[in-house]
């Protein structure tokens, strides 16, 4: 069922991995930098995140981006699209945020979050103050460079290790338990940009501060499912949970689906 984030005391700010979009003033960042987006992208986008999971035919977006405009709609449309999954760094054929329904429109697939009304305002003035706050932490920086071990002791980048998947009846073959291990950390090593350390095939698990576990099995009604975990291992607080049906007809490639998933969950909740 797809759902509105339209709140009643303004919070039109909403999350979706490492991103945040203002419904209202469609501003958009990664994390707390401001991500240039166009006015009819951007509003195309605000019109995809207020309906999330929800279809969006062609002729809504139109009305959506085009409202006081006389264009080739559908070239117009394909090239606001590719805007927007620029912006956000997704792929047409290996969609994390905006899956293309063929012939009929498009549709927001990842989970979406309200956010406090204040964070949009913190932002605007970060953003605001940005260029101004690193020429002086340039100087700072400098100076502070050298003492640094001293002062705070040395940068630790967070550990993760994936684990094996468990496979706890037969609805999927073992074949593909290994497949989805591989990808999921490749994948989550690929996009952390050093931010993260993803641990190796053969390193143990338990040296990790974070693990990503898996687990596969039949669900009531004969689904297969993959459940996957972002656990600390300190005291095995689940940070994230998601679920994933293996057999859903408009993924092409769920085991990629789901890495490219969690690489976003990586970055976002531990980077």
């Amino acid at each position: 069922m797809a759902h509105r984030f339209m709140a009643d005391d303004g919070r039109t700010c909403v999350r979706f991995g490492e991103f945040r979009f203002d419904l209202h003033s469609h501003e958009l960042w990664r994390r707390k930098e401001p991500v240039a987006l166009p006015p009819k992208p951007a509003r195309i986008l605000a019109a995809l995140l207020s309906r999330p999971g929800g279809l969006l035919t062609r002729a809504e977006l139109y009305r959506v981006g085009w409202i006081d405009a006389t264009v080739e709609y559908d070239l117009a449309l394909n090239a606001a699209i590719r805007k927007v999954r620029s912006a956000l760094q997704d792929r047409a054929d290996a969609p994390i945020f905006i899956q293309t329904v063929p012939r009929r429109g498009y549709r927001f697939v990842a989970a979406v979050e309200p956010v406090p009304a204040s964070f949009a305002a913190a932002v605007r003035g970060f953003s605001g103050t940005l260029l101004r706050a690193r020429v002086i932490a340039v100087g700072l920086a400098l100076g502070l460079l050298a003492a640094t071990p001293y002062l705070f002791g040395p940068f630790v980048t967070p550990t993760v290790a994936v684990v094996r998947p468990r496979l706890l009846d037969g609805s999927l073959a073992a074949s593909t338990v290994a497949r989805l291990e591989t990808r999921i950390r490749d994948t989550a090593a690929r996009r952390a940009d050093g931010d993260i350390a993803v641990l190796a095939a053969a390193a143990v698990a338990s040296d990790a501060e974070y693990r990503v576990e898996s687990v596969l099995y039949t669900r009531a009604g004969g689904d297969p499912m993959i459940e996957v975990q972002l656990i600390r291992s300190r005291d095995r607080a689940i940070v994230w949970s998601g679920a994933f049906n293996p057999r859903c007809p408009q993924v092409r490639d769920p085991e990629g689906f789901i890495a490219e998933y969690v690489a976003w969950i990586l970055r976002d909740r531990v980077g």
